[in-house]
């Protein structure tokens, strides 16, 4: 039992590690929200974090994102009608 319980908190602190890589900081909470500084934090927002708390902490210039990136799609909004997004 003693195992499983520690092998649980591994798991649980390597899950916890990679979110954390997906961010520029914070911990998702609404004392730490994730710190959303580029790019590439705010399209990791695109996840399933229901109720987790973000902040902007930068501008962030998506002008590269044009017409012409992904194959003409452009920058893709974050959040739809479909599946709208659900931090705060």
């Amino acid at each position: 039992m003693i195992k499983i319980k520690l092998i649980l908190a591994i798991a649980s602190m390597m899950i916890v590690g990679v979110v954390h890589a997906l961010f520029s900081g914070g911990s998702g909470t609404s004392v730490d929200p994730y710190h959303i500084a580029n790019a590439n934090d705010l399209n990791n927002v695109r996840g399933s974090y229901l109720n987790k708390y973000f902040i902007q902490t930068a501008d962030i210039d998506l002008s590269s994102y044009g017409i012409d990136y992904d194959g003409g799609k452009g920058w893709v909004p974050i959040g739809t009608e479909s599946d709208p997004f659900r931090g705060v």
